[in-house]
């Protein structure tokens, strides 16, 4: 890969691990990294590869304030380049809304960021690829009677994980419910702007990510990962995580589907579940953006802030690079919760991915010393002040 020129660069949302894993790429890389949060100190700004830190307004409160925010900062040091992390904040940092000469954003064009998070757009868009799907019922309101055909156990998810706009936001998370009861009373406690929703039978099955970097149309890095526990622990985020080769078949699959969204410039993260009963690839959704276990594809050999960088630079990598297999990430603070979750809680078998170990060999792996083959998410001794950041506000939380 071309080595780039010292170059600064804002990265938003500095209390997220996606944005801490960026910081020590680009600033690893000589690179100045502006670090921006709603709040502080956090670990993106304690890390000493962030050469400046700034207070913002929420990007969920005043979505407005925020960006007239980032525009201006961006501008006071220089910055050629602004990394947005979260959805919220790409969202709020629409280019139509910048000012003349302002820096550019490494993210997808509005329209084609606002299709991928289309949960119902994509997983149709999916169906017409061939690529398997959940069942799926979409719910227009509130008090819409129930199909009879709905099974037993379904999610329920927002066809947008982010709705309203300006400082109206709000965030709709996955929920779950067992029995027709469980479903109406949770579709009665959504706001109205969160439908329509999507009420999709659960696949039981072990996470696995397909992440792409997309320049001109072509893909230019590739990396996979599946998940070993999340949290929470019935589905979330990626507590511990292991690289792994990327079938070719799902590669392709995946590749076909964000083309046929429009992605030509930027990263997705495209999740599945390996259905437990057929081993076959399920589609869940996809995130046009930085994901949580970021750090995962830099320390296996992905460096997906860099390359994307180069490729904002025309330094396109000729091709796609390799990784390590077998890499593993553990982030220590959410093993912790999963494994209070897990404690707090009787989870049935159905409830977990079948690669659970169940709770007593959980609790011995989640505080056995790192492996050979493994890595803390935030505790690098080359960068130490994350992670006793992290820990104080864990504690505190507490």
């Amino acid at each position: 890969m071309t080595i780039l020129a010292p170059q600064r660069i804002l990265v938003t949302d500095g209390e997220q691990r996606a944005a801490l894993a960026a910081i020590r790429s680009l600033g690893a890389a000589g690179h100045q990294v502006t670090v921006i949060s709603s709040r502080a100190p956090c670990i993106g700004s304690v890390s000493r590869f962030a050469a400046r830190q700034a207070l913002m307004p929420s990007p969920m409160r005043d979505g407005a304030a925020f960006a007239k925010a980032i525009w201006a900062r961006a501008a006071a040091d220089g910055c050629r380049w602004i990394l947005p992390i979260t959805e919220e904040s790409v969202l709020a940092l629409d280019p139509a809304s910048a000012p003349q000469g302002a820096a550019r954003l490494l993210a997808p064009p509005m329209e084609i960021f606002r299709r991928l998070s289309d949960k119902e757009l994509v997983l149709a868009t999916a169906a017409q690829q061939g690529i398997r799907v959940p069942r799926q019922w979409v719910i227009t309101r509130p008090n819409e009677e129930l199909p009879q055909s709905l099974p037993p156990r379904v999610a329920i998810k927002a066809a947008r994980s982010i709705v309203g706009e300006g400082g109206n936001r709000q965030r709709n998370n996955v929920q779950y419910a067992e029995g027709r009861d469980a479903v109406v009373a949770a579709l009665a406690q959504l706001p109205s702007a969160a439908f329509p929703v999507l009420v999709q039978e659960r696949i039981r099955g072990q996470g696995i990510g397909a992440f792409l970097l997309r320049w001109d149309g072509r893909t230019v890095a590739r990396f996979a990962h599946r998940r070993l526990r999340e949290k929470p622990p019935t589905g979330g985020v990626s507590v511990c995580a292991e690289s792994v080769a990327l079938d070719p078949a799902l590669a392709a699959a995946s590749e076909r589907l964000v083309s046929a969204l429009g992605l030509e410039h930027g990263v997705a993260m495209v999740e599945y579940k390996q259905d437990a009963q057929t081993g076959e690839p399920v589609l869940m959704e996809i995130n046009g953006r930085l994901w949580g276990s970021l750090q995962l594809a830099i320390d296996s050999g992905v460096d997906f802030p860099a390359l994307w960088l180069a490729c904002a630079n025309d330094a396109a990598p000729p091709v796609p690079p390799t990784w390590r297999l077998g890499q593993r990430l553990r982030w220590r603070w959410g093993e912790i919760d999963h494994l209070i979750a897990r404690l707090r809680r009787r989870y049935e078998a159905d409830d977990l991915p079948p690669n659970d170990l169940g709770l007593m060999r959980t609790m011995m792996d989640v505080l056995r010393p790192l492996a050979s083959n493994e890595r803390s998410e935030l505790a690098r001794p080359d960068d130490p002040a994350p992670s006793r950041r992290e820990t104080f506000d864990w504690l505190h939380r507490r």
